[in-house]
């Protein structure tokens, strides 16, 4: 059980830390191309 937790709590750590960079990741592609249209986080693949 306790190891179940371990990988909850790393899981989501995980999960999360990988959000923010694709925040990040965003923000720089938005900033390096200004003469495209913005790429949201909305439209961004979940899936791959």
């Amino acid at each position: 059980l306790w190891l179940v937790g371990c990988l909850v709590v790393s899981t989501t750590i995980e999960l999360l830390s990988m959000w923010n960079l694709t925040k990040v990741e965003i923000q720089l592609c938005n900033m390096l191309s200004p003469e495209e249209p913005p790429i949201l986080l909305d439209s961004y693949n979940w899936c791959l």
